[in-house]
This record gives structure tokens, sequence and C-alpha cells, in this order.
């Protein structure tokens, strides 16, 4: 039982309570909108995808293998949306959420794959459910993606590798500036397009923020 626990440094590990395995490198996780059930990202070299987990069971009750994934895991405000990274691919997939469990209904390009390489990360909805902010790893950008028409309405510049996105009630975006030492921040205007507010100085390595 104890190379159960045992990590890749060949250390064990001794957990507090039980454990759940749901597969490789979860970075990102949400409730339900009923919480009900736990949703994880798996984001490793042997398993990519979205699991669902029964917190009461302690079991996985699905899983849905994507081709790519990192970090980025979110609902939209009806709870019946739900968007996820596609890490390499440099799309975002569309699920439908019902009851408990997630069916993929679409997928949305952020660019081509042989001129892009966006890798989104942190993943955000605006409060009224019209557009997808995603942080874009590797390009430096927060992109601002319309999910009526499935298009990227604008981009803007954040800083060396974003990382998590937040949005306020009021619409005010903070995106982490993994790479840097600070937190972009965006107001929000009355057409649906945003502009660039001030810096907040943080330290090294922002990464996760919660409001």
């Amino acid at each position: 039982r104890a190379e159960e626990n045992r990590i890749p440094t060949g250390a064990l590990l001794d957990p507090a309570g039980p454990s759940i395995p749901i597969g490789s490198m979860p970075l990102a996780m949400v409730m339900s909108p009923d919480s009900s059930r736990v949703l994880a990202l798996t984001c490793g070299f042997r398993d990519q995808g979205l699991v669902v987990v029964d917190p009461k069971a302690r079991r996985v009750v699905q899983t849905l293998v994507q081709p790519s994934a990192f970090l980025g895991l979110c609902f939209a405000p009806n709870g019946r949306n739900l968007y996820v990274s596609g890490g390499g691919r440099d799309v975002i997939y569309s699920y439908t959420w019902s009851g408990d469990s997630a069916e993929l209904t679409d997928s949305l390009s952020l660019g081509s794959l042989e001129t892009s390489r966006r890798y989104p990360a942190g993943l955000a909805v605006s409060p009224d459910g019209r557009r997808l902010y995603v942080a874009e790893n590797l390009s430096d950008s927060l992109a601002i993606l319309d999910l009526e028409t499935g298009t990227v309405r604008q981009l803007l510049h954040a800083g060396p590798y974003p990382y998590a996105v937040l949005v306020a009630p009021d619409g005010k975006v903070f995106v982490s500036v993994w790479g840097g030492s600070w937190v972009a921040t965006y107001l929000p205007r009355s057409d649906g397009r945003l502009t660039p507010g001030k810096r907040i100085d943080v330290g090294r390595h922002p990464s996760a923020m919660a409001l």
C-alpha cells in the first residue's frame, strides 16, 4: 500500500484522509453548480482531459479525454456551459453540463495550428455570459472570445506567460502574469470590449488568484 503513495522523487506521502486517483497532473478543479460533483482537469503526459468526481462516493463517475489540456476550466454564469482549455491545440473546448455529467458540444479556435502558438491557460466568463476571457500563455496576451459567434473579438497585451483569469461582478478583469511580477487589470466598456488598467505589483511568479 505504501508504494501507492510514492511520488516521482522517491518520497512517500502519508495522506491525512482518503484520496481519489484521477489521472496525471491535475491542474484545475471546479465544483459543479449544485456542488454535487468536483470537476478536475488532468494535463499530464499520460492523461489529458476532464474528470468528474463524486466526492461522497469517492470515485470518478466520468472521464472525457481531450487531445490537449492546460489549466483553464470554468462554468458560465448559467451553470449549463462549461469551458476547458485545449492547451497546445490552441482551442477552447465547450461542454454542456446536464445533471451530473458533461458532453462535448463544440471547440472554439484561437488561431491556425500552423501559425498560432497561443496555449490557452486560465479562463473566465463575463458576468453576462457573452464573452470568454482567455489567458494565452505563449503569446503573452488576453483574448476576448465572443461566445455567440465563436470568434476572437479583441486581443490585449498582458505580459510574459499570463496564467489565471478572474472577472469581478462589475466586469473588471484580472490576469496573473506568471512570468512577471504583477496582475494585469482591464476595465469593461459599454461595447463589450476591455481597456487596459493599471498593473498591480504583487511579487514574482503570480499564479492562482481568488476574489
